[in-house]
């Protein structure tokens, strides 16, 4: 599962991905914050109306499936 946001903070379009190895989890309300945790401690909390998530998650098809035991 991938999941990133990006956001304007008024000068720069900023991008924060589960792929980038210092993020360790992103949660997104719909009330336009999302929150960043990095490997590192840090929790960012960010608060916009510009802000925009994406979730991928990944299909899981019957051969995949079958490796799971289903």
């Amino acid at each position: 599962m991938k999941e990133s946001i990006r956001y304007f903070n008024g000068e720069q379009l900023i991008e924060y991905s589960t792929e980038q190895k210092e993020v360790e989890s992103i949660s997104y309300t719909e009330g336009q914050q999302a929150t960043v945790r990095l490997v590192d401690g840090i929790k960012l909390t960010i608060q916009s109306s510009f802000i925009e998530h994406t979730l991928l998650v990944e299909e899981i098809t019957l051969d995949t499936a079958n490796g799971f035991g289903w």
